[in-house]
Protein backbone atom coordinates (compact mmCIF):
# COMPACT_ATOMS: atom_id res chain seq x y z
CA UNK A 1 0.00 0.00 0.00
CA UNK A 2 2.75 2.44 0.89
CA UNK A 3 4.72 1.50 -1.98
CA UNK A 4 1.50 2.17 -4.22
CA UNK A 5 1.43 5.77 -2.71
CA UNK A 6 4.60 6.48 -2.90
CA UNK A 7 4.93 5.42 -6.82
CA UNK A 8 1.31 7.90 -7.19
CA UNK A 9 3.01 10.34 -5.76
CA UNK A 10 6.06 10.36 -7.96
CA UNK A 11 3.57 10.76 -11.15
CA UNK A 12 1.72 13.24 -9.68
CA UNK A 13 4.76 15.00 -8.86
CA UNK A 14 5.67 15.29 -12.02
CA UNK A 15 1.93 16.42 -13.42
CA UNK A 16 2.74 19.30 -10.97
CA UNK A 17 5.58 20.53 -12.52
CA UNK A 18 4.20 20.53 -16.13
CA UNK A 19 1.13 22.52 -14.33
CA UNK A 20 3.49 24.76 -12.89
CA UNK A 21 5.32 25.47 -16.27
CA UNK A 22 2.18 25.92 -18.51
CA UNK A 23 0.95 28.40 -15.69
CA UNK A 24 4.23 29.92 -15.98
CA UNK A 25 4.46 30.11 -19.74
CA UNK A 26 0.66 30.99 -19.78
CA UNK A 27 1.36 34.16 -17.45
CA UNK A 28 4.67 35.49 -19.23
CA UNK A 29 3.17 35.28 -22.74
CA UNK A 30 0.17 37.65 -21.06
CA UNK A 31 3.16 39.68 -20.09
CA UNK A 32 4.81 40.33 -23.05
CA UNK A 33 2.04 40.72 -25.32
CA UNK A 34 0.99 43.92 -23.17
CA UNK A 35 3.11 47.05 -22.19
CA UNK A 36 0.46 47.86 -19.97
CA UNK A 37 0.52 45.64 -16.46
CA UNK A 38 -2.51 47.24 -15.54
CA UNK A 39 -4.13 45.46 -18.80
CA UNK A 40 -3.03 42.29 -17.48
CA UNK A 41 -4.22 42.94 -14.26
CA UNK A 42 -7.74 43.49 -15.78
CA UNK A 43 -7.60 40.54 -17.80
CA UNK A 44 -6.27 38.31 -14.51
CA UNK A 45 -10.06 36.44 -14.31
CA UNK A 46 -10.78 35.92 -18.17
CA UNK A 47 -6.73 34.44 -17.97
CA UNK A 48 -7.55 31.95 -14.76
CA UNK A 49 -10.89 30.78 -16.86
CA UNK A 50 -9.01 30.29 -20.65
CA UNK A 51 -5.85 28.44 -18.38
CA UNK A 52 -8.67 26.03 -16.65
CA UNK A 53 -9.78 25.24 -19.98
CA UNK A 54 -7.13 24.72 -21.85
CA UNK A 55 -5.65 22.62 -19.01
CA UNK A 56 -8.58 20.50 -18.83
CA UNK A 57 -7.83 20.24 -22.95
CA UNK A 58 -4.63 19.14 -22.39
CA UNK A 59 -5.28 16.55 -19.82
CA UNK A 60 -8.11 15.16 -21.80
CA UNK A 61 -5.37 14.88 -25.17
CA UNK A 62 -2.56 13.15 -22.97
CA UNK A 63 -0.40 16.41 -22.55
CA UNK A 64 0.28 15.59 -19.00
CA UNK A 65 1.76 12.38 -18.80
CA UNK A 66 4.50 11.81 -16.84
CA UNK A 67 6.47 9.39 -19.41
CA UNK A 68 9.25 10.96 -20.35
CA UNK A 69 10.11 8.94 -23.30
CA UNK A 70 7.02 9.64 -25.39
CA UNK A 71 7.77 11.71 -28.69
CA UNK A 72 8.88 15.15 -28.07
CA UNK A 73 8.10 15.95 -31.92
CA UNK A 74 4.76 14.29 -31.13
CA UNK A 75 3.86 16.42 -27.83
CA UNK A 76 5.04 19.83 -29.23
CA UNK A 77 2.85 19.26 -32.22
CA UNK A 78 0.46 18.05 -30.53
CA UNK A 79 0.43 21.46 -28.21
CA UNK A 80 1.05 23.33 -31.37
CA UNK A 81 -2.46 22.44 -32.63
CA UNK A 82 -4.31 22.27 -29.31
CA UNK A 83 -3.35 26.16 -28.99
CA UNK A 84 -4.06 27.24 -32.11
CA UNK A 85 -7.50 25.46 -32.46
CA UNK A 86 -8.18 27.24 -29.10
CA UNK A 87 -6.88 30.44 -30.42
CA UNK A 88 -9.05 30.44 -33.32
CA UNK A 89 -11.80 29.80 -31.28
CA UNK A 90 -11.16 32.52 -28.86
CA UNK A 91 -10.56 34.91 -31.94
CA UNK A 92 -14.54 33.84 -33.49
CA UNK A 93 -15.48 34.21 -29.98
CA UNK A 94 -14.17 37.46 -29.84
CA UNK A 95 -15.80 39.07 -33.20
CA UNK A 96 -19.24 38.02 -32.18
CA UNK A 97 -18.94 38.97 -28.59
CA UNK A 98 -16.08 42.16 -28.39
CA UNK A 99 -17.03 43.34 -25.23
CA UNK A 100 -15.75 40.29 -23.68
CA UNK A 101 -12.39 40.29 -23.94
CA UNK A 102 -11.19 44.31 -24.45
CA UNK A 103 -8.59 43.49 -26.95
CA UNK A 104 -8.11 43.11 -30.58
CA UNK A 105 -8.47 39.52 -32.00
CA UNK A 106 -4.70 39.97 -33.24
CA UNK A 107 -3.38 40.66 -30.03
CA UNK A 108 -5.14 36.83 -29.38
CA UNK A 109 -2.47 35.52 -31.55
CA UNK A 110 0.83 37.73 -30.24
CA UNK A 111 -0.66 35.41 -27.01
CA UNK A 112 -0.79 32.56 -28.92
CA UNK A 113 2.53 32.92 -30.14
CA UNK A 114 4.42 33.54 -26.95
CA UNK A 115 2.40 31.26 -25.34
CA UNK A 116 3.45 28.40 -28.24
CA UNK A 117 7.05 28.87 -27.51
CA UNK A 118 7.03 28.62 -23.49
CA UNK A 119 5.00 25.78 -23.75
CA UNK A 120 7.39 24.46 -26.22
CA UNK A 121 10.73 25.06 -24.10
CA UNK A 122 9.26 24.31 -21.20
CA UNK A 123 8.01 21.01 -22.09
CA UNK A 124 11.92 20.23 -23.49
CA UNK A 125 13.30 21.30 -20.57
CA UNK A 126 11.40 18.88 -18.30
CA UNK A 127 11.60 16.18 -20.07
CA UNK A 128 15.21 16.54 -20.65
CA UNK A 129 15.45 16.62 -17.32
CA UNK A 130 13.60 13.76 -16.65
CA UNK A 131 15.41 11.73 -19.16
CA UNK A 132 18.42 12.39 -17.69
CA UNK A 133 17.41 11.28 -13.94
CA UNK A 134 16.25 8.00 -16.27
CA UNK A 135 20.15 7.98 -17.45
CA UNK A 136 20.96 7.91 -13.57
CA UNK A 137 18.30 5.32 -12.30
CA UNK A 138 15.93 7.36 -11.47
CA UNK A 139 12.35 7.29 -12.35
CA UNK A 140 12.14 3.76 -14.17
CA UNK A 141 9.63 1.37 -14.63
CA UNK A 142 9.58 -1.68 -12.25
CA UNK A 143 8.47 -4.22 -15.25
CA UNK A 144 7.13 -8.29 -15.19
CA UNK A 145 7.02 -10.38 -18.32
CA UNK A 146 3.94 -12.80 -18.50
CA UNK A 147 5.43 -15.52 -20.06
CA UNK A 148 9.12 -17.81 -19.99
CA UNK A 149 9.01 -19.13 -24.00
CA UNK A 150 11.24 -17.55 -26.39
CA UNK A 151 9.55 -14.75 -27.33
CA UNK A 152 9.39 -13.49 -23.39
CA UNK A 153 13.11 -14.25 -23.60
CA UNK A 154 13.83 -11.87 -26.62
CA UNK A 155 11.74 -9.10 -25.12
CA UNK A 156 12.96 -9.34 -21.86
CA UNK A 157 16.88 -8.81 -23.85
CA UNK A 158 15.73 -6.14 -26.10
CA UNK A 159 13.87 -4.22 -22.93
CA UNK A 160 17.88 -4.74 -21.15
CA UNK A 161 19.71 -3.87 -24.01
CA UNK A 162 18.13 -1.05 -25.18
CA UNK A 163 15.27 0.45 -22.99
CA UNK A 164 16.54 3.22 -20.49
CA UNK A 165 12.99 3.91 -19.11
CA UNK A 166 11.70 -0.40 -17.68
CA UNK A 167 13.61 -1.78 -14.86
CA UNK A 168 13.07 -5.45 -15.36
CA UNK A 169 11.96 -7.60 -12.49
CA UNK A 170 11.65 -10.79 -13.76
CA UNK A 171 9.01 -13.23 -15.68
CA UNK A 172 5.67 -14.33 -14.47
CA UNK A 173 4.93 -18.54 -15.70
CA UNK A 174 2.02 -18.63 -17.64
CA UNK A 175 1.56 -22.19 -17.96
CA UNK A 176 2.69 -25.50 -17.06
CA UNK A 177 3.66 -25.85 -20.71
CA UNK A 178 6.37 -22.97 -21.03
CA UNK A 179 9.77 -23.91 -21.46
CA UNK A 180 12.29 -21.88 -19.54
CA UNK A 181 16.29 -21.57 -20.16
CA UNK A 182 17.43 -19.93 -17.32
CA UNK A 183 21.44 -20.18 -19.34
CA UNK A 184 19.48 -17.66 -21.77
CA UNK A 185 18.82 -14.64 -19.12
CA UNK A 186 19.61 -14.20 -15.36
CA UNK A 187 16.12 -12.93 -14.28
CA UNK A 188 13.88 -14.94 -12.04
CA UNK A 189 10.61 -16.51 -12.19
CA UNK A 190 8.47 -14.51 -10.05
CA UNK A 191 5.20 -16.54 -9.70
CA UNK A 192 2.31 -17.90 -12.10
CA UNK A 193 -0.93 -15.93 -13.14
CA UNK A 194 -2.60 -16.95 -10.72
CA UNK A 195 -1.41 -14.66 -8.28
CA UNK A 196 -0.28 -11.94 -10.73
CA UNK A 197 -2.16 -9.38 -8.25
CA UNK A 198 0.40 -10.19 -5.30
CA UNK A 199 3.01 -9.91 -7.47
CA UNK A 200 1.86 -6.68 -8.69
CA UNK A 201 1.74 -5.32 -5.06
CA UNK A 202 5.02 -7.46 -3.84
CA UNK A 203 7.45 -5.93 -6.20
CA UNK A 204 5.74 -2.25 -7.03
CA UNK A 205 5.11 -2.93 -10.94
CA UNK A 206 4.65 -0.36 -13.07
CA UNK A 207 3.99 -1.85 -16.05
CA UNK A 208 3.46 -5.69 -17.33
CA UNK A 209 4.65 -6.87 -20.67
CA UNK A 210 2.45 -10.08 -22.68
CA UNK A 211 4.93 -12.26 -24.61
CA UNK A 212 2.98 -15.38 -24.84
CA UNK A 213 3.74 -17.87 -27.47
CA UNK A 214 0.81 -18.47 -29.75
CA UNK A 215 -0.01 -21.68 -28.39
CA UNK A 216 -0.65 -20.03 -24.82
CA UNK A 217 -3.33 -17.77 -26.02
CA UNK A 218 -6.77 -18.80 -24.65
Amino acid sequence: MIKHIKNNLKYWLVVLVLLLADFLASFISLVLSFNNNEIVFNLRLIFLINFFILTLIFYANGRYKADPTISRFKEIQSIFRITLSYTIVLIIFNEIFPKIFFIESSMLLTIWFYLVVGLTLNRLLIRRIQKSLLAKGFGKKNTLVIGTGEKAINIAKHLLSFSNSHNLLGFINSSEKDSFELSKIKLPILGNVNNITEIIEEYNANEIVIALEKTNHS
